[in-house]
């Protein structure tokens, strides 16, 4: 038994380093904790009170879901909500629902989740996703889920020059994963940081944690990225999954 247990340690490990190596490789963005540096700050919009409109205080600043999904700033997370169905994101399911995403699908990936501690988790479990089919679903990865900028940019064209200079390399890309657990750590004033909380699928009880920072941009939730589009987190292993509210699709 002892050998069995040290057996799929080994095999856990060797599969968080090949999952680190499909995110350099593939470029599926993992973030960093956010710093004060890093704080985006909701753009300035015309004060509704002003023209006697009563306004949700955690709402204010905060745009409008693109796809229509009402917001619900005020929910908690403390356990998973009861209306969840699968959504299949490359080789595995997670969680979706009419009510917090996600509500749409561009260039292969879901999209559109409601501003919410649920369609953020929704989100942060469909990023983590697309890890177990990067070769299908990177592209569509970075253009729809990350924030805009320099390290969007960056990011695409590393994947532009790797399909030109190295293609073979994008056809072999996947992870043996399934986000099954999270932790929200923050959320609010535009904001959401998600731990997930992931098992490896051959090896059932070994698990990892990976933390990711989100912005509501444009309406719907989005990966928050570095001006040079540099992946700083690491996945880490979870001896103990006892920290996160467990939530798993069949």
């Amino acid at each position: 038994m002892a050998e069995e247990q040290t057996g799929r340690s080994k095999t856990f490990i060797a599969s968080i380093v090949f999952i680190a190596l499909i995110v350099v490789g593939a470029m599926v963005v993992l973030l960093t904790p956010r710093s004060s540096e890093t704080e985006s700050t909701p753009a300035t919009t015309a004060s509704p009170e002003a023209e006697g409109v009563e306004v949700d205080e955690d709402m204010e600043g905060i745009d409008p879901s693109v796809c229509g999904l009402a917001a619900d700033p005020d929910m908690s997370m403390e356990t998973p909500p009861q209306d969840a169905e699968a959504v299949t994101v490359g080789l595995v399911k997670v969680p979706g629902s009419d009510t917090f995403g996600p509500g749409d699908e561009n260039t292969n990936v879901p999209t559109c989740w409601q501003y919410s501690e649920a369609g953020a988790v929704s989100a942060a479990y469909t990023f983590m996703a697309t890890a177990t089919d990067a070769a299908r679903l990177t592209e569509g990865h970075l253009i729809e889920h990350l924030s805009e900028g320099p390290g969007r940019d960056e990011m695409l064209g590393q994947l532009e020059q790797l399909k030109r200079e190295n293609p073979e390399q994008l056809g072999t890309t996947s992870a043996q994963i399934k986000p099954v657990g999270y932790r929200v750590l923050e959320f609010g004033n535009g904001q959401a940081r998600i731990d997930v909380l992931v098992e490896h699928a051959e090896a059932p009880g070994e698990y990892a944690g990976m933390a990711y920072q989100l912005v509501w941009e444009d309406g719907d939730w989005k990966l928050e990225v570095t001006q040079m589009g540099e992946n700083y987190s690491e996945m880490r292993r979870v001896p103990d999954p006892s920290d996160f509210v467990m939530w798993e699709m069949d």
